[in-house]
């Protein structure tokens, strides 16, 4: 009887593994075959949910049904009247190799490579079994899917997700790909204005000025789109497209080269930058201008600009090469204060969490350390946030230009 509850324990496990190991291939070649033992394991196939759990339940009963079997067999051949304890650790180690070896590794090793044989010769146990345990699985089923509603009104914060990233990874991860997978998480948390290039940087045009000058403006700059104003940059009056100029070489000097402007897209500086690639995809635009809450153009952001917070830098054979930093030693860097704490933090490989107490709302080198100070900085002037020190390398009234980033790694 209990070499029968074994057999039991091991078809259950054997035919969970077989069934839910049949690739897409498999169907099909069950489709084709065309035989009853076919079609009862597509049949059975129709309700996955329930398969599975009929498929537990039924390898809790052999086993439950072996262990209480085993236990009074154990009692009657056996005296541990004396001795409780070593009937307890005979039971244990006993039973419990017993069902590792013939109910759980063997069958299911064996039905991992012959999934599609076995599972043709079960299906008629198998078939039966879910009809008859079909109230069970049913309950089973309808709790698990309410366990399941229930958990999605839990969202898991970034926090949870990075953390989940560090406890899957292995060594057949490489850094470039555990760095991407992190991007990937942030994706939905960065704003457009942390990406944007800043209004002092956005080349745009003149509405006023004449073809020629035009021409060469667009020519020098090199831009696909350019912004087009007529009083100043808060007045745009569309984008320019630098391909539309083409048929337009040859134009007189007073051609009305702005009615080519096509229409601006204008997003707000606290969009998120998922649903900006979302705008992008239906409104099928490379480009937008960033508003501020008084209405005014604080930047420009491009589907380049998106992409390049999961991939990295992109470049072209027509980029220029900007240099926004340079290394000095392992742990020591110049950057231009104009340069993102987003750049920043893939150049140094430093976590942005590690600056999150002192950035406040920050984007730019320069911005980080006007939060600190809350006014202008001389010449030389260092602060410390955390693990890393900054000195101002240059500056003028106005503005500061360059600084000094020296890492603490011991302090990370």
């Amino acid at each position: 009887m209990m070499g029968l509850l074994l057999v039991g324990s091991g078809v259950a496990s054997a035919s969970e593994v077989a069934f839910f190991s049949l690739t897409p291939k498999d169907k099909a070649a069950l489709n084709e075959e065309n035989s009853p033992a076919a079609e009862r394991v597509l049949d059975v196939l129709k309700h996955p949910e329930k398969l599975l759990a009929s498929l537990l339940v039924l390898n809790n009963l052999f086993n439950l049904a072996l262990i209480l079997l085993s236990t009074y067999v154990t009692a009657l051949i056996f005296n541990f009247a004396d001795h409780p304890w070593l009937a307890v650790g005979i039971q244990t180690v006993l039973v419990t190799a017993l069902l590792l070896i013939f109910g759980e590794v063997v069958p299911k090793t064996y039905a991992a490579s012959h999934g599609l044989s076995w599972a043709k010769s079960i299906s008629p146990f198998i078939q039966g079994s879910m009809k008859v345990l079909e109230p069970i699985s049913r309950a089973l089923v309808g709790s698990s899917r309410f366990i399941e509603r229930s958990s999605k009104n839990k969202s898991l914060t970034v926090e949870e997700l990075e953390d989940a990233l560090d406890l899957t990874a292995d060594e057949a991860t490489t850094p470039e790909q555990q760095r991407l997978l992190r991007e990937i998480v942030r994706f939905g948390t960065t704003s457009v204005k942390q990406i944007m290039t800043p209004r002092q940087d956005v080349f745009a045009v003149d509405g006023a000025k004449d073809l020629p000058t035009i021409l060469e403006a667009v020519s020098e700059n090199g831009y696909s789109r350019v912004p087009v104003y007529t009083e100043n940059l808060d007045t745009i009056a569309g984008v320019l497209h630098a391909k539309d100029l083409l048929k337009h070489l040859d134009a007189p000097m007073d051609f009305s080269w702005t009615e080519l402007a096509r229409p601006a897209f204008f997003v707000t500086e606290g969009m998120k930058i998922d649903d900006l690639l979302g705008d992008f995809r239906e409104k099928k635009m490379h480009m937008a201008l960033v508003v501020d809450e008084f209405g005014g153009i604080s930047g420009l952001v491009t589907l380049e600009d998106v992409m390049e917070e999961i991939v990295g830098e992109i470049r072209d054979e027509f980029d220029t090469e900007e240099q926004l930093f340079s290394q000095l030693d392992d742990d020591t860097y110049v950057f231009e204060a104009r340069a993102q704490l987003s750049d920043l933090f893939r150049a140094v490989d430093l976590d942005p969490d590690a600056l999150d107490p002192y950035r406040g709302e920050a984007d730019t080198v320069a911005g980080l350390i006007l939060e600190q100070l809350n006014r202008m900085p001389l010449k030389g002037e260092s602060i410390e946030t955390g693990p890393v020190a900054w000195t101002v390398e240059a500056c003028d009234r106005r503005r500061i230009v360059r600084v000094k980033v020296k890492v603490d790694r011991d302090g990370l």
